[in-house]
């Protein structure tokens, strides 16, 4: 009998967005060979999808609650999207990234 342990392709991939406490807020879905990164709030016992969900949602950086715990010495990398970030912090670097894409880094981001 083959194993079946191999990873699936084609999962989606899942970014959560935290709070300065390090509590989920909302997040941000990667599916492969789809256009388009869906959005879902948390709403503190499951994930709130469809039209509207993130109205009223504040947004914060990814891995906000990371970058707090640096210092004002420490270089932060702004990445554009999720999975930079990811690769970066892989490598030891302190990186974050707004949700929306390029070029939706607020003004009171910095």
């Amino acid at each position: 009998m083959k194993s079946t342990n191999k990873p699936r392709q084609n999962q989606p991939t899942y970014y959560v967005y935290r709070d300065a406490q390090g509590e989920p807020v909302y997040r941000v879905i990667r599916i492969p060979g789809k256009s388009g990164f869906p959005q879902e709030r948390w709403g503190g016992d499951g994930w709130i999808s469809g039209k509207g969900c993130m109205d009223g949602v504040q947004r914060v950086l990814y891995r906000l609650h990371e970058l707090l715990a640096t210092n004002d010495r420490q270089i932060v990398i702004v990445a554009e999207g999720e999975k930079d970030v990811e690769n970066l912090a892989a490598m030891g670097f302190i990186a974050t990234t707004s949700s929306g894409g390029a070029g939706k880094w607020a003004q009171t981001d910095s």
